[in-house]
């Protein structure tokens, strides 16, 4: 697997998780093939909607409070297994 593909099935799999949630085309930020050269990481960066708190129903209002709140920057890593071609884990990106 070449890091094209390692990147577009990151950003496939960015509209296919999080869906109408994601307001920008994700763009890359990081990457890296580990020294085992099993996995790549994909560091992507996107603006989404925030989450609404959890315990609340979802609502008309909830939704206006949510949108109200406006996107925020999200940043993900996405673990893929070279050989298989598949995405193994999605992970917050904490800024340090």
């Amino acid at each position: 697997m070449e890091i094209k593909q390692a990147v577009q099935l990151a950003k496939d799999s960015v509209h296919e998780l999080f869906g109408e949630q994601v307001v920008s085309e994700p763009v890359l930020e990081e990457m890296e093939f580990d020294d085992d050269g099993k996995y790549w990481w994909v560091t992507l960066g996107f603006f989404r909607v925030p989450d609404l708190p959890h315990g609340h129903a979802e609502s008309a209002a909830s939704n206006i409070a949510a949108r109200i709140l406006g996107p925020r920057r999200a940043f993900k890593v996405f673990k893929i297994n070279a050989a298989t071609e598949k995405v193994v884990s999605v992970k917050d990106r904490e800024l340090s």
